[in-house]
């Protein structure tokens, strides 16, 4: 039973890492896309 208690708990974890993972791979991708605009505005 303790077993199964912490395999709960460590999905539990897994999956709230998994949507911090997300929300960092989504800032990332617009931090990347701002940098490429200020990049095209720089060489006009």
């Amino acid at each position: 039973m303790e077993s199964q208690v912490r395999i709960l708990e460590l999905e539990d974890k897994l999956v709230r890492e998994r949507t911090h993972l997300a929300q960092l791979r989504k800032q990332h991708y617009q931090l990347a896309q701002i940098v490429e605009n200020n990049n095209d505005s720089a060489d006009k």
